[in-house]
């Protein structure tokens, strides 16, 4: 009985110091003669409560604001050595965080609600919209593109315009805001939303028109140099084979019908002429294939990139239409099959959306500075 009192006191003292039972334990107990130990310095009083700061503020920055998942900090603790003070199990490292995470969202709450009753006036922002899958749910995610604020990330059981909208209101509820643009990918569900619900304009974000090209070409242009490279060095082969066998018959007595080597390896080298010349256009081509990349997302700006000169819509017109131009050259040539044309495609429907959206920002740009 007096060993179970004594169990229920060291637990309920260990919970409110926010210890391990036997962490408390060792506290009660520090060995003499050890004080310039290590051991002795950390369970000191003054040492748990550094350690226990250190613990926390790591747990804090790293987990709870930084994202980085319980595994990993769990690493932390053991490499430092920290683990042999404080309980470093899953469990007890979930335990530890909760309080600061649910008192992170409770602060953001209030912090939402205060900060919403002082928007007297309709604050104009600049929304980012996507989709991610986690099967059968979709998380519908919208994010303030110039502070990174998360309005909402929610699960809905679709992706259409009913389910963006209230997603909208709910995460939004208590805001003044006034979406002039929304950047996100031509969804059905998210184009309605945007222009129905919200009378913004949608731009085209880059990454998905990126993404689009590098699926109708990427992996073709990758598998032709991995050909035309195999059948190099299967010609390259062949030579030494050839060479080698031709040594071993000009020391062995000839017998039967003579072989011309000198034509067969004359025949053997304009093979090998002909697929370094295959294997050099197919790195040529993926190298044109970046560079028109690189190109489309320099294009995609409101000046030019090198000579800082004010692009108007008609100028990013005639830019993009030229790369696409390029590019359906660049797969005419390349082989590029009725698998993957249909990227492309995709992504070349998407440049009147791109000019309407750098058409938008001048005329917004005009209008601020008219005002100012």
């Amino acid at each position: 009985m007096r060993h179970s009192t004594e169990e229920t006191i060291d637990r309920s003292a260990a919970h409110a110091a926010g210890l391990p039972r036997s962490t408390l334990r060792d506290l009660n107990h520090v060995p003499h003669g050890e004080t310039a130990s290590r051991d002795a310095l950390v369970l000191s009083n003054e040492g748990w409560e550094f350690v226990r700061k250190v613990v926390d503020a790591a747990l804090f920055v790293f987990h709870v604001s930084g994202g980085v998942g319980l595994p990993t900090f769990r690493r932390f603790l053991e490499l430092s050595g920290l683990n042999a003070f404080v309980a470093s199990s899953y469990g007890a490292m979930h335990e530890r965080a909760n309080p600061m995470t649910q008192k992170v969202i409770a602060l953001g709450d209030s912090e939402r609600v205060r900060l919403g009753n002082e928007m007297t006036v309709p604050k104009e922002i600049i929304i980012g919209l996507d989709e991610t899958f986690f099967p059968p749910r979709t998380c519908l995610v919208c994010a303030d593109m110039l502070s990174g604020f998360l309005l909402f990330e929610t699960f809905a059981s679709s992706r259409d315009r009913a389910a963006w909208l209230g997603a909208w209101q709910k995460g939004t509820k208590g805001l003044s805001l006034h979406v002039s643009q929304a950047v996100a990918d031509g969804a059905k569900g998210i184009r309605a939303f945007v222009e129905g619900d919200l009378n913004a304009h949608r731009g085209p974000d880059l990454f998905h028109v990126l993404n689009d090209i590098g699926k109708a070409f990427a992996v073709h242009l990758a598998r032709q140099e991995r050909a035309a490279q195999g059948r190099k060095e299967g010609v390259l082969k062949m030579y030494v084979d050839l060479r080698e066998f031709a040594e071993r018959r000009e020391s062995e007595s000839r017998r039967g019908c003579p072989i011309d080597f000198k034509a067969k390896g004359h025949e053997a080298r304009g093979l090998i002429a002909s697929v370094s010349k295959e294997v050099l256009i197919a790195e040529r081509r993926r190298e044109e294939f970046r560079t028109l990349l690189n190109a489309l997302s320099d294009a995609y700006l409101p000046v030019g990139i090198f000579d800082a000169k004010r692009k108007s819509a008609a100028d990013l017109h005639a830019e993009l239409e030229a790369l696409f131009a390029t590019l359906d050259a660049l797969a005419e040539k390349s082989g590029l099959g009725g698998h993957h044309l249909p990227y492309l495609q995709k992504a070349h429907r998407c440049v009147q959306s791109m000019v309407d959206t750098l058409a938008f920002f001048n005329a917004h740009v005009t209008r601020v500075i008219a005002e100012a």
